[in-house]
């Protein structure tokens, strides 16, 4: 079971559950129906400066001074009701976001990515960075086996989540989170392996910000090191192509027990095309239920969020970074990719000398 961080929102959606018992009937998925605004601890806001593990990240109130950067990419939104916290912020991975990804996500143990970066770290040798490593799905298992690892990701609020799993697990995280974007990448040592999972490469949306995160990857190996990234080919799965820019209808992606008793979240999320540019919109919506009554939803929009590749064109791009001996492979093997993989991976080596 994942690791039960206590936070805002949990004591929030307590002291909300304590004062409003209405019950409206309406069990639709709706952002009509919520009625808190952030406590200080979801005020914290990073921008693509970056900071190394134990250092503090200024609170959005600190370096700007106002209520409105106070709240830290919160907005309310109104209508005929209380309207949901929409979350517009800088950097994707906050809010409920973040607090129920490795409950939304569920058991991630048999995830085929586990053994297939592994055992290019492995034959690699040598330390290895995990690029986006969110809460520790990755790194914390490859440093509990004896695995040279560190990570970084650009949101403060999935390495908190990551501090503390590291803890209960008595694993050493000292010098080895950083808090930093891709296309800024600044860090203290060269890697053997360099690998970006779960397609995490593609939320770099903008071309000119890909091409430098390539760049920085290609400057943090060391000689004869490999970059090896996953990619979604087909962001729509088996479904018919969608219409040009034409949002999705609402769907349920996932719904889990939360912290108490009687209490759930869920995640609703709706998608949208741009086909000319190749890029994904996308829009979730995280709701918190006590007794089946949504107590706390907030609303997060990410307009694009994804970019997806063809094969032809992350090939070109990983060249023209200056990496040698680009491989794709079909899926987590060593297999050529085939035209009709839904996933595949990337795998390119930085120039022996």
């Amino acid at each position: 079971m994942a690791t039960q961080v206590p936070t805002g929102v949990a004591r929030r959606h307590e002291l909300i559950r304590k004062r409003d018992g209405s019950d409206n009937g309406d069990d639709r998925p709706s952002c009509d129906r919520t009625v808190a605004l952030p406590d200080e601890s979801l005020l914290h806001c990073t921008g693509r400066t970056g900071s190394r593990d134990g250092q503090q990240s200024p609170t959005l109130r600190e370096r700007a001074g106002d209520r409105r950067h106070a709240l830290g990419g919160y907005r309310r939104r109104r209508g005929d009701h209380v309207g949901c916290l929409e979350i517009t912020a800088d950097y994707e991975y906050r809010g409920l976001v973040a607090e129920a990804w490795d409950r939304l996500r569920g058991d991630t143990s048999a995830w085929p990515d586990r053994p297939f970066y592994r055992s290019i770290i492995e034959e690699q040798g040598g330390a290895a960075l995990d690029v986006g490593c969110g809460t520790g799905r990755l790194t914390l298992d490859y440093l509990a086996a004896g695995l040279d690892v560190d990570g970084v990701d650009n949101s403060p609020e999935m390495l908190e989540i990551c501090r503390a799993k590291a803890a209960e697990r008595g694993l050493d995280l000292s010098g080895r989170l950083f808090e930093q974007e891709l296309d800024a990448l600044r860090l203290p040592r060269r890697y053997r392996t360099i690998f970006v999972p779960s397609a995490t490469f593609q939320l770099l949306t903008d071309e000119g910000a890909a091409a430098a995160a390539l760049q920085h990857c290609h400057a943090h190996l060391e000689p004869g090191g490999v970059l090896v990234m996953s990619f979604i080919a087909t962001l729509w799965g088996n479904a018919t192509r969608p219409a040009q820019l034409e949002w999705s209808t609402w769907r349920l992606v996932a719904e889990r027990p939360w912290l108490e008793q009687d209490s759930q979240i869920r995640r609703f999320m709706r998608t949208r095309y741009d086909h000319a540019q190749q890029l994904q919109h996308e829009e979730n919506r995280y709701e918190l239920l006590v007794g089946g009554q949504v107590t706390h939803s907030e609303l997060h929009r990410r307009e694009p969020n994804v970019r997806w590749y063809t094969r032809a064109q992350i090939r070109h791009a990983v060249h023209s970074a200056g990496f040698a001996d680009v491989r794709l492979t079909s899926e987590f093997t060593n297999q050529p990719a085939l035209e009709s993989d839904a996933i595949f991976c990337v795998l390119a080596r930085r120039e022996a000398s």
